[in-house]
């Protein structure tokens, strides 16, 4: 079980790429708008601090290797199969039924595995007037996201859905149905992040 492993945006990103990531979804790219030269530095610098905090080993002979249990829990985020964003907010990265959970904390993240994404999913629903979950499934070409909002409408809950394809970024669905009851919309979060 992976547990208190927090890491920097920068480091986050690094080590991504260190295991084959061209692209990490969900969080901001800490490097943009800097030179070769800063990013060199800033490398260098987070390499040591990875090392001090064990989260990585540095060989005399240059070679960066990164822990266990780091490297166990960037596998997921890095090459995930499955990416879930609950109200813009929570993110779960899935993948081989591992599933971590990424908290911002303050300006780093921590990663957290979870035993299952749906009572996790579910659990953060706590009662507020609107909710929205959105589910992108990775294969080799292509994306395709489902999100699913509600809004509380008295009693009832109000449901708009989306579906679409990327590259296109073209929906393929966008439908509203009529207000359902609490536990019909557990339902469909339960049908949407199977």
């Amino acid at each position: 079980m992976v547990n208190n492993v927090v890491l920097s945006p920068y480091e986050l990103l690094y080590i991504a790429v260190c295991l084959g990531a061209t692209e990490v979804f969900g969080i901001e790219d800490a490097y943009y708008g800097m030179n070769e030269t800063e990013i060199k530095t800033i490398i260098i610098n987070l390499q040591t601090a990875l090392e001090e905090r064990k989260y990585a080993t540095i060989y005399f002979d240059g070679r960066f290797e990164i822990a266990d249990n780091v490297r166990t829990a960037m596998e997921t985020v890095a090459k995930c199969e499955k990416l879930v964003v609950v109200n813009d907010v929570d993110i779960y990265y899935s993948k081989n039924e591992k599933i971590i959970n990424l908290q911002k904390s303050g300006k780093a993240y921590a990663l957290l595995e979870i035993p299952n994404l749906t009572d996790a999913v579910l659990s953060s629903w706590s009662g507020e007037s609107s909710f929205c979950v959105s589910v992108t499934k990775f294969d080799d070409k292509y994306s395709i996201t489902q999100s699913v909002a509600f809004e509380f409408v008295n009693e009832l809950v109000q449901v708009y859905t989306e579906k679409g394809v990327t590259p296109e970024f073209e929906y393929i669905e966008r439908e509203k149905q009529e207000p359902i009851s609490f536990e019909q919309a557990k339902n469909i979060v339960r049908e949407v992040l199977a």
